[in-house]
C-alpha cells in the first residue's frame, strides 16, 4: 500500500517544484504524505521534483497533469490515431498564459518524435525571442477539503427551471420530473453495429499506417473477431453500466489502445 501510494505521488508531482501553500503560508501536503516521506526517510519536497525524464508502456495517454513536457519520443508502433492525439496531448499543457504585446499568448513548443500525428501540423518559429523567466503562481487544490469533492452519478433527475413557492428549485416544485441517464442510448444500439464500428476504424487505422500488407476486406473480419472476443472476455461491467457503455469515451479510447498494444493478440 505504502509503495503504491508513493508511486502515485511521484507520478503526480513530474513537473512540480513545490508543494502549494494555504493562506498561512504553511505547506499543503497532500493526505498522508508526510508521514509515509518521514518513514521512508525521504525529504518532504514533491517526489519527482528532479524528474527528467519518463519512459511508459501504455500509460500517460490522457488525464496526466504536467506541464512541463518538453520531449515525447515514441517507441512502439501506433497503430490508431486516436493514440497518436492523447500522447501528443501529453506536451500541449502550456506553463504560463502570458499575454504578449501582440495580444497572444507566448509560444511555447513540445518536439514529438517517432509519433505519426498528422492532425495539426506544425513548426516551431526558429526566430522567435525565448521567453522571460517569470515567477509563477500554481493554483492547486488543497488535499483538506477531498471531502468536499463532487462526483457525478450515471443517472440524475431534472425538472423545468420553476421555482417553487419559496422562490428556490426543489425537484418536489412544480413542472415534470424528468430522468437523465444513458438508458436511451444503450436501447439505441445493437452490440454487433458497435463492434463493427470499432472494427471498421482500427481496419482503416492499420491500412493507413502503411505497415499492413493486407488489404482491408481481408483485414477487417480478422479484426472484427479480436474487437469480438475483446468484448466478450474482457469488458466486465459494474452496474448500473452495461457493455455497450464500453464504446462512449473514455472507455472508447482505451479499448483501441488495448486493442492496437504490440504482444496481446499472438
Amino acid at each position: 500500500m505504502d509503495e503504491s501510494l508513493w508511486l502515485r505521488l511521484t507520478l503526480d508531482t513530474v513537473g512540480k517544484i513545490d508543494w502549494p501553500h494555504d493562506r498561512q503560508g504553511r505547506t499543503a501536503f497532500p493526505e498522508g504524505f508526510e508521514a509515509l516521506a518521514v518513514k521512508r526517510g525521504a525529504p518532504l519536497h514533491p517526489p519527482a521534483r528532479d524528474v527528467r525524464c519518463i519512459v511508459s508502456v501504455g500509460m500517460l495517454t490522457e488525464g496526466w497533469d504536467c506541464n512541463t513536457v518538453t520531449h515525447i519520443v515514441g517507441l512502439r508502433p501506433f497503430m490508431s490515431q486516436l493514440l497518436c492525439e492523447q500522447v501528443v496531448g501529453r506536451g500541449l499543457r502550456r506553463r504560463t498564459y502570458d499575454v504578449g504585446d501582440d495580444g497572444l499568448m507566448t509560444e511555447e513548443v513540445a518536439k514529438v518524435f517517432g509519433v505519426p500525428f498528422r492532425v495539426v501540423p506544425f513548426k516551431a518559429n526558429a526566430a522567435a525571442p525565448a521567453p522571460p523567466v517569470a515567477r509563477r503562481h500554481h493554483v492547486q487544490a488543497l488535499p483538506g477539503p477531498a471531502a468536499l469533492e463532487i462526483r457525478y452519478p450515471p443517472e440524475v433527475e431534472m425538472k423545468a427551471s420553476l421555482p417553487n413557492n419559496a422562490g428556490r428549485h426543489s425537484l418536489s416544485g412544480p413542472g415534470r420530473l424528468e430522468r437523465v441517464d444513458l438508458n436511451p442510448y444503450r436501447a439505441g444500439r445493437r452490440m454487433q453495429s458497435l463492434v463493427f464500428q470499432l472494427a471498421a476504424a482500427l481496419t482503416k487505422s492499420y491500412v493507413e499506417s502503411g505497415q499492413c500488407e493486407a488489404p482491408a476486406h481481408a483485414l477487417f473480419p480478422q479484426i472484427a473477431a479480436i474487437v469480438q472476443r475483446y468484448v466478450d472476455d474482457k469488458v466486465v461491467p459494474v452496474k448500473p453500466a452495461e457493455k455497450v457503455d464500453a464504446f462512449l469515451s473514455p472507455y472508447y479510447g482505451w479499448a483501441i489502445e488495448r486493442l492496437t498494444a504490440p504482444g496481446l493478440h499472438g
